[in-house]
């Protein structure tokens, strides 16, 4: 992500998806000159037109009852995206974001595949933590948003419920394929000169210290040969809880890491280290593969 040319946000509509937005404006705007496009997306879910209970309407109702309600759906869909292009627009407006710069993007079908199909042409994705259905389960990740950071190559951003300038950056480095491409997107990245970065590497048993303390002073030592300043500090402890103490107690506004590192058996067992700390962090989580 070393350039930045196209940021993908995904929208439904809701206030995280607004959001989102701002945080699209404000990395777009880190890049000099301006010439970053932002794309909203919006995907109208066909698995809702697949419902047992429509299914089973079209049993009792007959086949041109049936599709008449589809197509019904299919016309709701297209005045929900129409309203939401609008609201977006308004909204760029007053964040004063050219026209120009932006694209609406309404697709059918799921998220998860149309992000993909729009892969090779973006550089970072940017979506809410959740969406209009948060009151469902408020304390879950939403299955859209794992599905997307599993199968997306690209830089994910994961962004919460309220927006804030970013001052302070944290890199979480466990020294996995993917936290090393955090680690080189922080060496390489001129747009955030002038932020006050932060390192951290965590150990949970007290015997990886010095195999932990080797990792950080490499990945330290990187820095300073890109001639990049950076707070460096080993935390003993699970990750999830001492980086989010972390966190808190340094007043950070932005996450970056590796996603889903270690193998699927390891997750299976004792959990995803990436999937506490979206569910624990109140603060954007930009996630690398």
């Amino acid at each position: 992500m070393s350039t930045l040319r196209t940021i993908l946000t995904c929208t439904d509509g809701s206030f995280y998806s607004e959001i989102s937005l701002n945080f699209a404006i404000w990395f777009a705007r880190q890049t000099k000159p301006v010439n970053v496009m932002i794309q909203s997306l919006y995907v109208s879910d066909v698995q809702q037109y697949r419902l047992p209970a429509i299914v089973d309407l079209s049993g009792s109702l007959g086949v041109q009852p049936y599709q008449d309600m589809i197509s019904r759906f299919q016309e709701l869909e297209e005045e929900k995206a129409m309203f939401i292009q609008n609201h977006i627009a308004a909204f760029l407006k007053k964040r004063r974001w050219s026209k120009a710069r932006h694209e609406f993007l309404h697709r059918t079908g799921l998220l998860v595949d149309c992000v993909k199909e729009l892969e090779p042409s973006i550089d970072l994705v940017i979506l809410g933590k959740r969406g209009e259905t948060e009151g469902l389960a408020s304390d879950h990740l939403g299955s859209n948003l794992e599905r997307v950071i599993r199968t997306n190559q690209k830089p994910c951003m994961v962004t919460p419920r309220r927006y804030r300038p970013i001052k302070k950056i944290l890199l979480g480095y466990d020294r996995s394929p993917s936290s090393a491409k955090a680690l080189d997107f922080m060496v390489q990245s001129k747009r955030f000169d002038g932020l006050d970065w932060h390192l951290v590497t965590a150990a949970e048993e007290p015997h990886a210290n010095d195999r932990s303390l080797e990792y950080l002073r490499k990945a330290e030592s990187l820095l300073q040969q890109a001639g990049s300043k950076a707070t460096c500090q080993m935390l003993l402890g699970p990750a999830e809880d001492v980086i989010v103490d972390y966190i808190e107690k340094q007043n950070i506004d932005l996450l970056l890491m590796g996603a889903y590192g270690h193998s699927r058996i390891r997750r299976l067992l004792i959990g995803s280290t990436t999937t506490l700390l979206l569910n624990r962090c109140h603060i954007p989580i930009l996630l690398f593969r």
